[in-house]
């Protein structure tokens, strides 16, 4: 796809002209150590190509004008397959995820690898809502199937080992809700808590004053059962006081932990439903429509 305005400058002639560029290209992919960053710049290069590849065309005969018209259809081809196929992007509507992601973070998914990759344990991903595949949730993976997950006084467990926590003090944070009855925003004292699975490190939130109700505080599995009984996917209860991941089906969490809409409450998710792997932000704007320039770039 990079290469294809090159081509276009090379068919009409300006040889050195589609070297040089390619030449950008080559320290660009070099220089950027992270890919969101590099989609940013490449981006921003591939249309420099484009534009510069017509700017001469004009100057030439009406084939060589054709020819660039029809290298300019193929890149715009490809790019929309590089959308369907291989790379999206979302935005972040809540706080469900923070603090890794917050409300107004625009996100790179990669489609691509979960072909060949399964999602595991730690990544963060996109996928289809189970009560309503058209609405895209996003989660972080923290069981497989056949793992049983319980919750118990804010620790995580699966297959009954705690997650490895180290505790990093409070916050005061201003948050939206989400539990899908109401709209409302407040602040809340939150404790900060470093999470360890597998080769994956995070942060997650907890809430620091539990006297308040909030839509999913408590330990899971509730009273003997592991949801409502309405999820399309329900996770089977345990003796030992866990819930048991079906099979090719995965358990996924908001790290903001005591107010995300999860596999707590609407069941395993389907392997299948999964739409890509979050890698990156490529934008994120806070509610007034300001930029915040920090998180630009950044892995989850």
């Amino acid at each position: 796809m990079l290469l294809g305005p090159g081509v276009g400058l090379a068919l009409i002639g300006a040889w050195r002209r589609a070297l040089g560029w390619l030449g950008v290209l080559v320290v660009c992919a070099i220089a950027t150590t992270q890919w969101p960053l590099f989609w940013l710049v490449a981006g921003g290069i591939m249309v420099a190509i484009m534009v510069d590849t017509i700017r001469i065309a004009r100057r030439s005969t009406q084939v060589q004008l054709a020819h660039a018209a029809l290298m300019i259809a193929v890149c715009i081809s490809l790019a929309l397959g590089l959308r369907v196929f291989a790379v999206e992007t979302y935005r972040s509507m809540s706080q469900s995820m923070a603090p890794t992601l917050v409300e107004g973070d625009h996100l790179i998914v990669d489609k691509l690898s979960i072909q060949w990759r399964a999602p595991a344990k730690g990544d963060i991903v996109a996928f289809e809502f189970p009560r309503d595949p058209r609405v895209k949730f996003v989660k972080r993976v923290v069981a497989q199937g056949g793992d049983r997950v319980a919750v118990r006084a804010g620790v995580l467990y699966v297959n009954g080992l705690a997650i490895s926590q180290q505790d990093l003090g409070e916050e005061r944070v201003e948050e939206s809700v989400e539990d899908h009855t109401r709209e409302e925003t407040r602040s809340q004292q939150l404790r900060r808590v470093r999470e360890r699975m597998g080769a994956s490190q995070f942060d997650t939130y907890q809430r620091a004053d539990q006297h308040e109700e909030i839509a999913g505080w408590g330990d899971y599995p509730t009273n003997g059962e592991c949801g409502d009984g309405t999820a399309p996917l329900p996770l089977a209860y345990r003796d030992d006081n866990s819930c048991e991941v079906p099979a090719n089906a995965l358990f996924v969490l908001g790290d903001n932990r005591d107010n995300s809409h999860d596999s707590r409450f609407f069941g395993a998710v389907r392997e299948s439903a999964v739409v890509g792997r979050v890698t990156g932000i490529w934008l994120s704007r806070r509610p007034g429509g300001s930029i915040r320039w920090e998180r630009i770039g950044r892995r989850p």
